[in-house]
């Protein structure tokens, strides 16, 4: 298979993950008695040993033209907490035609503490014109920023988007991610998608707006 097709699976896999986490979630959460503890709980991965980085390597690795290579440089840069290296991230991110490489450079910005970071993250998502795929990466990132109301508000935002997709990835983030902290902001939001067109959305937020219901009766 060539690098167009391997580039096309690992892009389409990476949206079908994204898209299926709603649904899967709910069933997740339906098994525990403590929502909040779930939500809580989810998006917390194992610490990582912490490693160090050679950032001026790291930096002409980014500059190959193996994508492997790219990707990779990418991900340590990520880890460095370093403020050259989230510059030239960005500068990757903006410059890259390769949607693999944007999508690694979001998903790495998403763990960088940094306003700059944010901002771009936000301004790949608004982008109309860029790849589902990576706006939504970029909403996922920003669904982790959770003490950064603007990125909380963007996420709102984002359940009333053109496509549809985008609205029941956008509400799946809010509830597994704010619900427990935001619960007045968010019901009357899933409340109003009940009505969405879109019959995949609209029976998303039935199944959080039901698994709700049986965890008040526990």
């Amino acid at each position: 298979m060539n690098n167009v097709g391997q580039n096309w699976i690992i892009r389409d896999r990476r949206i079908s993950g994204i898209i299926t986490s709603v649904p899967i979630l709910v069933v997740l959460i339906t098994s525990v008695p403590i929502l909040a503890g779930l939500i809580t709980s989810v998006p917390i991965l194992a610490k990582e040993k912490e490693e160090k980085i050679n950032v001026s390597s790291e930096l002409k690795r980014l500059k190959s033209k193996k994508i492997n290579e790219k990707l990779s440089a990418i991900e340590k840069l990520g880890k460095a907490r370093d403020k050259t290296a989230t510059k030239e991230i960005i500068n990757e991110l903006k410059t890259s035609k390769d949607s693999n490489v944007k999508s690694v450079a979001v998903i790495t910005l998403g763990n960088v503490e940094s306003e700059e970071a944010d901002a771009v993250l936000k301004e790949i998502f608004l982008d109309g014109n860029e790849e589902l795929s990576v706006r939504l990466d970029a909403l996922e990132a920003l669904s982790r920023k959770k003490d950064n109301a603007d990125t909380f508000n963007v996420l709102i935002k984002a359940t009333e988007d053109k496509n549809p997709v985008i609205r029941r990835v956008a509400i799946g983030f809010l509830w597994q991610n704010f619900y427990s902290q935001k619960k007045n902001v968010i019901k009357p939001i899933l409340e109003k998608m009940l009505s969405d067109p879109e019959k995949d959305v609209s029976e998303s937020v039935k199944q959080m707006l039901e698994v709700e219901k049986k965890l008040d009766k526990k």
